[in-house]
């Protein structure tokens, strides 16, 4: 059986922020990235307390 090749994960175009309200980023940031900085600031002040991580 021969695939017929589909390219509709060309319509697939990631979300871009280059504002918030009437602030202008210094660079356009994806909502991927965003997820991660969340993420990544909830974990280091989660665990910021943890002797090893605190200074």
């Amino acid at each position: 059986m021969k695939k017929i090749k589909s390219y509709t994960g060309i319509w697939n175009v990631e979300k871009v922020l280059y504002a918030i309200n009437d602030f202008n980023l210094p660079f356009p940031v994806t909502f991927t990235q965003i997820t991660w900085f969340v993420i990544t600031e909830f974990i280091i002040i989660l665990f910021g307390d943890i002797p090893p991580l605190s200074m």
